[in-house]
């Protein structure tokens, strides 16, 4: 089920990430922290984050919050 959870958030932040590219053109400029396109439900087991944008290509992350977690880094 964590698992499950950190997966369906990568999805869902993935999904922002094309609507932010057709807005602004371009994924380099993406930050979760200011922008207000990336408005996410926070997971109760892993921790978000843009790990590497550039113009046309972007590597998203779920950190596990709880390091007995097997899957600890999940990415997309």
């Amino acid at each position: 089920i964590k698992q499950k959870e950190g997966c369906a958030a990568l999805l869902f932040l993935a999904a922002k990430m094309e609507d932010y590219y057709l807005k602004h053109h371009t994924y380099k400029t993406a930050n979760l922290t200011t922008d207000k396109e990336f408005q996410l439900s926070n997971s109760k087991y892993y921790k978000l984050s843009i790990a590497a944008s550039v113009k046309n290509d972007y590597q998203l992350e779920a950190q596990a919050i709880d390091n007995k977690m097997i899957c600890q880094t999940l990415i997309l």
